[in-house]
């Protein structure tokens, strides 16, 4: 769903201000909406359990199936089952976060009319739960991220952020994404095409269980992330770290690419502060001396001067196109500064006081 959303800065273009002022036709939100749609689908019949987030959910024992499965004794959900179905959707898929008495009243009203609606629920109960599912991702919580703050104003009329509206702007501080965000399959395969599995036998998902930054939504659901200590190390957490797998490029390359990657990383919104603060989103372009005009293998034997000629103009391209999967010379640049970050580990805390 993230990877596919166009209202979403990609994480390989020079300016994050790139969509200022772009708005939305008919046609592209139609397109926008189509694009998510094994995304929807997941709440649109029994497949549910294929939804990473509910599938791992230990505490989740409420069976959907009365709500995808219409039956001649049951063809109408009873209010449990579409209440239960109208909190899991929104809080694990369209909000990611915790749901008023009011959302909530406001989305089963509205589910009870379009099921209401049915004359055949067995045939027809899929196109209405993708009615249901259009509305919540279209509703003004869904698509504009609140920060109006809550309690007394101070002299400068400024609220505090409530704690899911925190725990949204930390998120969004990192990533575009919110915290809790269902992780997406990565279809990751094994030498023998297989699919790969992780070590509890569950298919490569780009999150873990509870989703992406799980430990901010956790830190918002106990209370917790208004204490400083907790805020201070959940930045620690998700500004940069070390990780030989680079999960954090899971969803823009494939792992064999990865394979080449340094194990340092940045959050994806602080890699894009770096390249549009240093300007270095161009180094494939600007970089145009050939190796051999220095080098001691100037003289060299000609095979090594056109594997050393053809390596350098491989770190140039912006894909990358040798079967060795070299990084080019921006990713190289995104993995030296991040080991730079990684081990000042003090720079944000100096740059806060």
């Amino acid at each position: 769903m993230i990877s596919n959303n166009p209202l979403a800065t990609p994480s390989h273009h020079q300016y994050s201000t790139y969509a200022d002022d772009v708005t939305l036709d008919v046609t592209e939100l139609d397109l926008h909406l189509s694009g998510l749609l094994n995304e929807r689908s997941s709440w649109e019949d029994y497949g549910y359990s294929t939804n990473h987030r509910m599938r791992e959910r230990r505490e989740y024992t409420f069976d959907l199936n009365c709500i995808f499965r219409p039956s001649d004794s049951n063809p109408t959900p009873d209010d449990e089952c579409l209440g239960q179905y109208i909190r899991e959707l929104l809080e694990t898929a369209v909000f990611n976060r915790e749901i008023t008495p009011a959302e909530f009243e406001e989305h089963r009203a509205f589910a009870r009319g379009v099921l209401a609606q049915e004359t055949d629920p067995t045939s027809e109960r899929r196109d209405s739960l993708r009615q249901i599912v259009n509305a919540a991702w279209l509703s003004t919580e869904a698509i504009f991220r609140s920060e109006l703050g809550h309690g007394t104003a101070d002299e400068s009329g400024r609220r505090p952020l409530d704690i899911w509206e925190l725990a949204k702007s930390l998120a969004y501080t990192f990533e575009d994404r919110a915290a809790g965000t269902i992780g997406a399959f990565l279809d990751r395969r094994n030498s023998d095409n297989s699919l790969a599995r992780d070590e509890n036998g569950v298919p490569i998902y780009s999150a873990a269980y509870g989703g992406h930054m799980a430990d901010i939504r956790a830190a918002a659901e106990d209370g917790s992330l208004y204490e400083t200590a907790v805020l201070q190390g959940l930045v620690q957490t998700h500004l940069a770290g070390i990780d030989p797998e680079r999960h954090d490029l899971s969803m823009d390359y494939r792992t064999v690419r990865l394979r080449a990657r340094a194990a340092y990383w940045l959050s994806q919104k602080t890699r894009r502060f770096f390249r549009e603060w240093l300007g270095y989103e161009k180094a494939w372009d600007i970089f145009k001396d050939t190796p051999l005009a220095t080098s001691k293998y100037a003289d060299g034997e000609w095979h090594l001067k056109r594997h050393l000629t053809t390596a350098y103009g491989l770190m140039q391209k912006r894909k990358g196109g040798s079967s060795f999967f070299e990084p080019n010379f921006v990713w190289q640049l995104d993995d030296t500064i991040a080991r730079i970050v990684v081990e000042n580990r003090d720079v944000p805390n100096r740059g806060a006081k």
